[in-house]
């Protein structure tokens, strides 16, 4: 992830700030999701989480994970989140994706570093294609947090509002995808295998064993787009949370 090597920022013309709304976005957008709802909101110990990575979390991430388990949209992208009771695993997690990202993406002084350093990067999800979705830790609250994308191509951008609402608008089709595939607002439920992988951990769609979303360096080669996403979804905007504003880099 190079500076030269920036596409640019998106920007959501209202940003959400409420937790609660940012999930009822994406389960309107993402119908079948409901369907992996937890019965009950999940007790997660976050002190485990949170004083161990040196920071707090944002209200939305923690939201979506009190009420949903680990899933997949479009059988592309992983959005690992934790388990009551396995809260230390998931810390694992994190810091194997914080160590990838480390030794294969970020390079000292030629671009964003990564967390723990002043506004790094801290991966929250990746695609089966290894693409990272990661926050950049700036700003007077983890609420103030953008989401920065980085493709196996080299290219990477933000997008200045939250995971959440971040999820909803790529499924919608009102973000640009730029050095992403279009993705179906399709979920599956996902069950991780092992330990030890990067936060963004081996998992198993229950409906199509043969997929993994294993961890791995970003390549030399030119990315392949997902053939199970070939067809582009038309881009689509007016819904409560607006469509982007797009901004190259310069």
């Amino acid at each position: 992830m190079k500076d030269d090597d920036l596409i640019g920022t998106q920007t959501p013309h209202r940003r959400i700030t409420e937790p609660e709304e940012a999930l009822a976005v994406l389960e309107s957008v993402v119908p079948g999701l409901t369907g992996l709802r937890r019965p009950e909101p999940a007790v997660l110990d976050w002190v485990v989480l949170e004083e161990s990575l040196g920071t707090a979390l944002p209200a939305d991430y923690k939201h979506l994970a009190e009420r949903y388990p680990t899933f997949a949209l479009g059988d592309f992208l992983l959005v690992p989140l934790p388990e009551p009771g396995e809260e230390h695993d998931s810390l694992r997690g994190f810091r194997d994706g914080l160590d990838v990202l480390a030794d294969a993406w970020v390079e000292p002084g030629r671009g964003p570093a990564a967390h723990p350093a002043p506004g790094g990067l801290l991966p929250w999800a990746e695609s089966d294609e290894s693409e990272k979705f990661m926050w950049s830790t700036s700003g007077e609250t983890p609420q103030d947090w953008t989401v920065t994308v980085a493709s196996r191509s080299g290219g990477w951008w933000h997008y200045t509002g939250g995971a959440v609402q971040f999820l909803a608008e790529y499924c919608e089709g009102a973000l640009e995808p730029w050095a992403l595939p279009p993705i179906d607002p399709e979920a599956t439920p996902c069950l991780a295998i092992g330990t030890g992988a990067d936060p963004l951990s081996v998992a198993v769609p229950l409906a199509s064993l043969a997929l993994r979303f294993a961890p791995r360096a970003r390549p030399r080669t030119r990315r392949r787009r997902c053939t199970a996403h070939a067809a582009k979804r038309p881009s689509s905007c007016g819904r409560r949370h607006g469509a982007a504003r797009n901004e190259p880099a310069p």
